[in-house]
């Protein structure tokens, strides 16, 4: 069985800010991420057409993993956050802590994104989560 490392894919971005206010919020979000050397890339994230500048985080330990569940939680009022496990299933974090398994991560087609609900868009690649 492969072994994956955990990951962490949030925003600071809400839908009701305005465009100024979300690119002050994900500057504050990198600037946490980096002053906690967190390690994490840009990506864009889409949901049901909508799109958002989010980072994929891959945190060392689990002291990390809380630190960012903070940052989207209690600092940026997420609603959720999506992390993959070391089982590379993918689920939904919500802030109380429940969480929603959706699958695994699979690469698709950028030309299948206008029947997609959601993905994600890294480094030009388009993932989006299957159940396994």
């Amino acid at each position: 069985m492969k072994n994956f490392q955990n990951v962490i894919i949030l925003s600071a971005e809400l839908s009701t800010s305005t465009n100024e206010s979300n690119r002050q919020r994900t500057l504050n979000l990198k600037g946490c991420l980096e002053d906690l050397n967190i390690s994490h890339g840009g990506a864009t994230g889409v949901y049901k057409g909508s799109s958002e500048v989010s980072f994929v985080c891959l945190p060392k330990n689990l002291e990390e993993i809380e630190a960012l569940k903070d940052f989207a939680f209690k600092n940026f009022k997420q609603e959720s956050i999506l992390m993959q496990d070391t089982n590379g299933t993918c689920h939904l974090i919500y802030e109380d802590d429940s969480s929603e398994s959706i699958g695994k991560f699979r690469v698709v087609s950028p030309k299948l994104t206008d029947v997609l609900d959601s993905y994600m868009v890294l480094s030009g690649v388009v993932y989006t989560t299957e159940a396994a």
